[in-house]
């Protein structure tokens, strides 16, 4: 499982070694097309994958059609529209053509003429159209559809469930949150939390959410219910610098939320155990003697700086002449 971006780059480095009008006519020939698959996966390392993914954020259909052939060992295959259905008929019968990747506007057309094939996927939306913005609800033992409802543009980061599985918190890129009652199918709450967000993290216990953004540089934490407790600024102890939020997650045996900090050295820890440990920023004698003057730990920032890696010097023993 991957994320765009990163398809994107394996494909790259794919074409930079063999242009793509190259490895098309290579693909076209019935037995070298498959070495030829083989081998791309295994220059990939995706050579021992069964089940290919892509997630986080939108991808194109033609990126899902060039990795389905250099998957299959297949070729892209276009046709004339007004005689599109025999032609289609024509080729997945003679090529012997197992799955077809088509738009919407084509899905009845491909299944009535090409019988043969095993699966048929079908992309969100038709070419030059707007992808539709909007999240189904199935059963989860028949996968039958109960509903669909619209959603904010651009879900990222994946659907967060609250500890009883009954409220889902989706997060959009432009920094909507949104909380959706599986039991009534509705939404029940949405805010925004900011202008480009990275993803969100639900509390073990159920009653907060907390946002990470890019923009601004802040974590924003939520009650269940979405009403903003607090905010907290991305920036050093002495602010003066700052840093985007890559990421949130909850670490549920610990009562708390851990931050990555993208542009500092910098591991945030937010406690949402009311009963959580004083945090002492900087160094003090004896916290345990109460000499120092501490900050409360439930819903305060406790600081990591990693160990950074040292490059180490050998050097040389041999003594120096004169």
């Amino acid at each position: 499982m991957s994320v765009p971006r990163l398809w994107t780059r394996f494909q790259s480095q794919i074409l930079r070694r063999m242009p793509d009008a190259r490895l098309q006519r290579l693909l076209a020939i019935p037995l070298v097309g498959r070495v030829v698959a083989r081998r791309i996966r295994k220059a990939m390392g995706l050579d021992c994958a069964r089940l290919f993914g892509s997630g986080t954020a939108p991808i194109s259909p033609a990126m899902l059609a060039w990795f389905a052939c250099v998957e299959l060992g297949a070729i892209a295959v276009t046709t004339n529209t007004r005689s599109a259905p025999a032609e289609m008929e024509y080729f997945a019968n003679h090529c012997g053509a197992v799955a077809a990747i088509t738009q919407p506007a084509y899905a009845e057309m491909v299944a009535a003429h090409c019988r043969n094939l095993r699966w048929l996927a079908v992309i969100s939306h038709d070419s030059g159209a707007a992808p539709a913005q909007g999240f189904n609800t199935r059963r989860g033992d028949s996968f039958e559809a109960l509903t669909r409802f619209p959603t904010r543009f651009a879900l990222h980061g994946g659907p967060k469930f609250s500890p009883d599985g009954r409220f889902v918190f989706f997060m959009s890129r432009d920094g909507w949150v949104t909380k959706y009652d599986l039991w009534n199918l509705t939404v029940v709450a949405e805010v925004r939390a900011g202008l480009n967000m990275r993803n969100v993290a639900v509390s073990g216990d159920g009653r907060w959410v907390m946002a990470a953004n890019y923009l601004p540089r802040t974590a924003v934490l939520f009650d269940a219910d979405l009403n903003l407790a607090k905010r907290f600024d991305a920036t050093t102890l002495d602010g003066k610098s700052a840093s985007r939020v890559s990421a949130v997650y909850d670490a549920a045996p610990r009562h708390s939320f851990v931050l990555a900090l993208k542009d500092l050295p910098e591991v945030w820890e937010i406690s949402y155990d009311p009963k959580a440990a004083p945090i002492y920023d900087g160094l003090v004698h004896d916290y345990k003697m109460g000499e120092a003057i501490a900050k409360p730990g439930y819903h305060g920032v406790r600081r990591t700086r990693p160990q950074t890696r040292r490059r180490l010097v050998r050097r040389s023993t041999v003594p120096a002449k004169g």
